[in-house]
């Protein structure tokens, strides 16, 4: 059975034009469901048939509106298909409570970022609860504590970590709800693509603290400075990992201090980070079988983290190193004093052998120290994993003894990863 839950909005529609021409209006529905892109159906007749020959392309906007005035936003618009009474095309975007001219117009003055679980990672304590034989006292602080999270990650831009509370009582019974949301907010205007990059950036952040892929569910806009927003940016959901959370790689109660310079680092190379820390994340889905793909994934995503930020720069003496056993060779000598590299036992040669195999489809017999046996592989592939985890929070300026700090306090990421 289906149970996804679908929301609609009905109005008029059309397409951007000069100020001084009167726009062709269509009567449609937009359909927004979880997890699937927003999907727009216009109503045909007579007169509306010849912009169809227009929306045949992409279309970056498409403007509408209801009976109440209430304006929408559609970015990124193509026909999916066409019936006898209409034609219904899907979306990559779609913006509730306001007109944007295209996704790079700069008018967005600050933003917030829904995740489903932010609130497992650090949650700003604003309900108390007492319990006598007597009487059961619950407070409720109003104003959020102080102290939470805020880090300037280039100059005017800054990410925060915002506690939201809502309070819904009645005679009857007392709604309250307790969350954590992740704010961009830049002394300058920003775009809706810029609040898409650096909600991009948060997400693989967030992702490597907890081990686990995690990914926004909505997206809150103000155009107009004041303390409420009716904008919000909706788009396909994609599912975040839950449970597990005591796998927590990056704690906050144990880093909150050190967090705004990890920000600051992870913001600033996050092209060179990004495709690595994405290789760790898919290789912590969970899978009903592994396979030697499996294995190239984590074993290129430290290879390249080699090349990119530790030859020649971390590497014993500055010296150039260019075949795999000496890159890695370096890397374990690096983290030496980090105590779970200490305990692996990587046989290079073997090592190489495999990459080389599976990576160029040797034949058989070719490398003959290559690992054929997939629990071996498995195995194999979990230490280099271990590695790259090291890599990453090394990339974030954490030393040696902060690293195993992080492993100490993620209890049996062991047997997560």
């Amino acid at each position: 059975m289906d149970n996804k839950k679908s929301d609609i909005w009905r109005g008029e529609w059309w397409l951007p034009c000069e100020d001084n021409v009167q726009p062709l209006k269509i009567a449609g529905t937009l359909t927004y469901t979880e997890n699937e892109k927003p999907q727009l159906e216009l109503l045909l007749n007579s007169n509306t048939n010849p912009i169809f020959h227009v929306l045949m392309g992409m279309q970056p906007v498409i403007f509408g509106e209801d009976l109440t005035g209430e304006k929408y936003t559609v970015f990124n618009v193509y026909i999916l298909y066409i019936t006898s009474s209409s034609v219904v095309l899907r979306a990559e975007y779609f913006v509730k409570g306001a007109h944007i001219k295209s996704l790079d117009d700069k008018c967005i003055l600050r933003a917030t970022v829904n995740y489903p679980n932010l609130k497992q990672w650090v949650l700003y304590k604003r309900l108390f609860l007492e319990e006598t034989d007597e009487e059961t006292k619950l407070t409720i602080k109003n104003n959020p504590p102080a102290g939470m999270l805020s880090a300037e990650i280039e100059e005017g831009v800054t990410w925060n970590l915002r506690s939201q509370l809502q309070c819904n009582p009645s005679e009857s019974e007392w709604h309250i709800f307790q969350d954590t949301v992740f704010g961009i907010r830049s002394t300058q205007l920003l775009s809706v693509n810029d609040i898409l990059r650096h909600a991009s950036e948060f997400s693989q952040f967030f992702s490597v603290a907890m081990l686990s892929k995690q990914a926004p569910t909505h997206i809150f806009l103000w155009i107009e400075d004041k303390t409420e927003t009716n904008v919000k940016l909706l788009f396909k959901q994609e599912p975040s990992a839950g449970g597990f959370f005591w796998h927590k790689l990056i704690r906050y109660d144990k880093l909150s201090g050190r967090l705004p310079s990890m920000m600051q680092q992870w913001h600033s190379s996050y092209n060179k980070i990004a495709p690595i820390c994405t290789y760790l994340i898919n290789s912590l889905e969970s899978k009903s079988n592994f396979s030697a793909p499996d294995f190239l994934i984590v074993e290129q995503a430290v290879e390249g983290y080699f090349k990119r930020f530790h030859n020649k720069v971390k590497t014993s003496n500055g010296k150039d190193r260019t075949k795999l056993p000496d890159e890695l060779q370096e890397m374990l000598n690096y983290f030496a004093s980090v105590e779970k590299i200490k305990s692996l036992q990587i046989d290079l040669d073997v090592l190489t052998q495999t990459r080389d195999h599976y990576t160029h489809l040797i034949p058989d017999g070719e490398k003959p120290k290559a690992i054929k046996d997939m629990n071996e592989l498995y195995g194999i592939t979990q230490n280099l994993k271990l590695l790259l985890i090291c890599c990453i929070l090394d990339y974030l300026g954490l030393p040696s003894d902060e690293i195993n700090e992080c492993f100490k306090n993620s209890v049996n990421m062991d047997l997560y990863i």
